[in-house]
């Protein structure tokens, strides 16, 4: 995504808790999704969860091996 107005887009969208595509990835802010938003998007409750660096030390969800880049999402 280069176009900055579609990216803005984008952005705006997840901070209002709806869901977006890029490609074939689909992507929901979790901190903006109700219960029902979420099961709308993932049914089953199996989609992967993809936090910033910094949201996951804030967690303490880094694993040693995501730990070791201090910069780098953790997928989870």
């Amino acid at each position: 995504m280069s176009d900055p107005r579609a990216v803005a887009r984008a952005i705006d969208a997840l901070r209002r808790g709806w869901p977006i595509a890029i490609g074939e990835l689909a992507l929901l802010a979790v901190e903006t999704g109700d219960a029902e938003r979420l099961s709308a998007f993932d049914p089953e409750g199996q989609a992967p969860l993809l936090f910033s660096a910094g949201r996951a030390a804030t967690l303490k969800l880094a694993n040693q091996l995501e730990a070791a880049v201090p910069d780098a999402p953790v997928l989870i």
